[in-house]
């Protein structure tokens, strides 16, 4: 099977004025879905199982109570700052205008497709682990309103990590320029890490929660992407045929 650049394929689908999904994508989605969700469950129950049968404190209970004892009026408020980036309404807002901007400002729907399956994926997977693991928040004081979602994973921190992930690979397919690429890294790195100290700091989530929805939210970045891309592909080569 030939492969097609990512380039390419993108100047063919505008031409055409499709959406670089088709009906297979739907299947792969459905597998992404399961695949992470099983993980997800499995990775919760462990770190549920390990954290009440590893001495008191655990490490997660450590963790928490480490930054329970250095809060601050000072890290209080930058901890909210950082915190409110993936609530629902701002990040949902920022997801929106994007995906506005790439698909009416950039004409780039390949882009603003990923961007939409990788954050809806991302979703619907911690819903669905949160749900069956059902973990209680630590118990300690919380600085946020605490949602009706369990504590793992934690849904802030995949958000973010999916986020930041797609668009750095958005900006790496679409420009070559250095500084847009080192900017879109620094990103990647910054806001997840961001998001995981704010979240522990303000008492909303073990260490297991940030890490489980870290992994959960790359590979639903990484999924969603490779489920474009494939499809790029495949009308690539049916395009070929014609």
């Amino acid at each position: 099977m030939s492969r097609v650049s990512a380039s390419d394929a993108h100047a063919a689908q505008t031409s055409r004025g499709r959406w670089p999904l088709d009906r297979s994508s739907i299947r792969e989605v459905l597998g992404i879905y399961a695949v992470l969700s099983a993980l997800g469950i499995a990775m919760g129950s462990l770190a549920t199982a390990w954290s009440e049968s590893s001495g008191d404190p655990s490490l997660d209970e450590g963790t928490v109570s480490w930054w329970n004892a250095r809060r601050s009026t000072t890290l209080d408020t930058l901890t909210d700052v950082g915190s409110s980036f993936a609530d629902t309404a701002v990040l949902g807002a920022l997801v929106a205008v994007l995906f506005l901007v790439l698909v009416f400002g950039l004409r780039r729907r390949i882009g603003a497709t990923a961007l939409a399956l990788a954050l809806g994926l991302e979703v619907t997977v911690f819903l669905t682990v949160s749900a069956v693991i059902g973990r209680a928040r630590p118990d300690v004081e919380q600085l946020d309103p605490a949602p009706p979602t369990a504590s793992f994973p934690s849904g802030h921190v995949g958000a973010t990590v999916t986020f930041a992930l797609i668009v750095a690979v958005i900006v790496f397919w679409a420009t070559r320029k250095a500084v847009w690429r080192a900017l879109a890294v620094t990103a990647a790195v910054v806001l997840p890490v961001m998001m995981a100290l704010s979240r522990m700091y303000r008492g909303m989530h073990f260490l297991t929660d940030v890490v489980g929805g870290a992994l959960l939210g790359a590979a639903a970045a990484v999924g969603a992407w490779l489920v474009v891309t494939r499809a790029l592909e495949r009308t690539h080569e049916e395009d070929e045929t014609v």
